[in-house]
């Protein structure tokens, strides 16, 4: 049930259950490939001056994150974008 899910703010030592995770959708969604690096490294530094990147947890184990960020200003340069959109950056 979505009630056992608890959600919270992603921490560094979260970074290997991440990419467990992050793997395992891309393979069952038929697009992982192999040596591609990831932006899971700084998560301070990637995520959270303009985002956030958020866990779910069921029964302390992370099963599903998400993760957003501010568009920046050079995507609003070449696109028609509100100042309040967000840019998705993951969704496991």
């Amino acid at each position: 049930m979505v009630a056992d899910l608890s959600i919270r703010r992603a921490r560094e030592d979260d970074v290997p259950r991440l990419r467990e995770l992050m793997e395992a959708a891309h393979r069952d969604a038929g697009a992982y490939f192999e040596d591609v690096g990831d932006d899971f490294d700084g998560l301070d530094d990637e995520y959270f001056p303009d985002g956030e990147f958020l866990v779910g947890e069921r029964g302390g184990r992370i099963v599903a994150s998400i993760a957003y960020r501010d568009p920046g200003e050079m995507i609003r340069l070449v696109a028609d974008v509100s100042e309040e959109a967000i840019q998705l950056k993951r969704f496991n």
